[in-house]
């Protein structure tokens, strides 16, 4: 895709055909005193992604009991450190996994008899907790 301008600013038409998510290929030149510069040199231009703080969201609520987890969190990440225990403090499970922005995740090889537990997910510092029924 070529877009182009005829003044120095691109149109918010232009940019809303733009894919966000996506990286570009792009050459600029600048107009100095009522002359055009010659084209630069190539370079990749992004927008990055949104960033939210942790969270997380397990479902469904509940499970049954020998069910894997279910779980997703709103942006990307790679390596949360993942940890199940019971309302002891006693830890059950624990696992490193990459998300997706909202997709679905499973930790499996979770042998959680009915009960309430703790799910807690670690990522760069930050921490956030949830509740897991298991029936």
């Amino acid at each position: 895709m070529t877009l182009s301008s005829p003044t120095h600013q691109i149109s918010t038409e232009l940019l809303a055909m733009l894919d966000f998510q996506e990286t570009y290929t792009v050459k600029c030149r600048a107009s100095v005193e009522s002359s055009w510069t010659d084209w630069g040199a190539e370079c990749k231009i992004g927008f990055g992604e949104k960033t939210y703080p942790l969270n997380l969201e397990i479902f469904p609520q509940p499970i049954a009991s020998g069910q894997p987890i279910q779980m997703r969190m709103k942006g990307s990440r790679e390596n949360v450190e993942i940890i199940v225990m019971d309302l002891t403090g006693k830890i059950n499970r624990t696992a490193n996994l990459n998300f997706s922005h909202m997709e679905p995740n499973t930790m499996a090889g979770t042998t959680l008899q009915s009960g309430l537990y703790l799910v807690q997910a670690i990522h760069e510092g930050q921490s956030v907790t949830k509740k897991l029924v298991v029936e």
